[in-house]
């Protein structure tokens, strides 16, 4: 059975203030939110810090890779392929090199606040499955 923790918005403001706090001393011309997950975590660093967003993925130079959470780590190993600045996180299982707020230590199926609750099973079941 699917264990689901749903991670709030008070979280959220939390982990980007935290996150803007580690970022702030990089030298990020744009940051770049993965699609789905990362495009919220983007533009709440982006108005937090000044930082202008980027839509382009090959964009890379002095570009902030960011994402909602680090699972499998594909995604991380992706912007390393691509050789991005960085790459920062809400919240990863284990500790990585992606600049991160929190690192979890449970198995739970994280449920953001932009995310439709009714399909977490099927999401986390989906995930399984890669």
């Amino acid at each position: 059975m699917v264990q689901i923790r749903e991670y709030t918005w008070a979280e959220f403001d939390d982990d980007i203030c935290k996150l803007s706090n580690k970022i702030k001393h990089l030298s990020i011309k744009r940051i770049y939110g993965n699609p789905r997950g990362g495009l919220p975590v983007a533009v709440a660093l982006s108005h937090k810090t000044d930082i202008p967003i980027t839509m382009f993925a090959n964009e890379t130079t002095g570009v902030l890779w960011v994402d909602d959470i680090v699972d499998s780590g594909k995604q991380l190993n992706k912007a390393k392929e691509f050789n991005y600045l960085k790459y920062c996180c809400l919240l990863s299982r284990e500790t990585t090199q992606a600049i991160c707020s929190q690192v979890i230590k449970n198995n739970k199926w994280i449920v953001f606040p932009w995310e439709d609750k009714n399909k977490a099973k099927e999401d986390y079941e989906s995930w399984l499955c890669q």
